[in-house]
């Protein structure tokens, strides 16, 4: 999946394509080690969502959206935030929170590994347990998850 550096979401693992800037721009960002062929994961989101830190091997660059617009990657991950899903059957991959967000939606049964289907825009149903869950656009988006195929029953 093609997209912008900017629109990765927090542990998704991408290899940089392109590089569209201005020669003194480019310059520094090789020099960064920001190179087409590269692997660059999303580390940590600042709390205003700008900058970002991203992780290169065991180094840690940040790079303002600005900046992370301009670059291309293609993700290996299938990944996406279960606002941005469409509906659908999904698992949940990785909770982008902090301990009282992973702890609010372990309390809804909502961990890593769990299996979920997507039926309304804000709202899914928990297969294992068959609880419907209403979540506002916020946490949605802190939750991130890769389609499955639909289970039988």
């Amino acid at each position: 999946m093609k997209l912008n550096l900017n629109q990765l979401k927090e542990g998704m693992k991408a290899k940089i394509i392109s590089i569209d800037t201005n020669n003194r721009d480019r310059e520094r960002f090789y020099a960064l080690g920001l190179k087409p062929g590269k692997e660059i994961e999303l580390f940590h989101v600042s709390p205003f969502n700008d900058p970002k830190i991203f992780k290169m091997g065991e180094n840690k660059i940040l790079i303002r959206n600005s900046e992370a617009s301009r670059i291309m990657v293609e993700s290996k991950d299938n990944l996406i935030d279960l606002f941005s899903a469409p509906k659908g059957f999904y698992q949940v991959y990785r909770l982008n929170g902090g301990n009282f967000f992973t702890r609010k939606m372990s309390q809804k049964d909502i961990n890593e590994g769990t299996k979920i289907h997507k039926e309304t825009h804000n709202s899914f149903l928990l297969i294992e347990k068959n609880k419907t869950i209403f979540l506002g656009k916020g946490e949605l988006n802190k939750i991130l998850v890769s389609p499955i195929e639909k289970e039988e029953k």
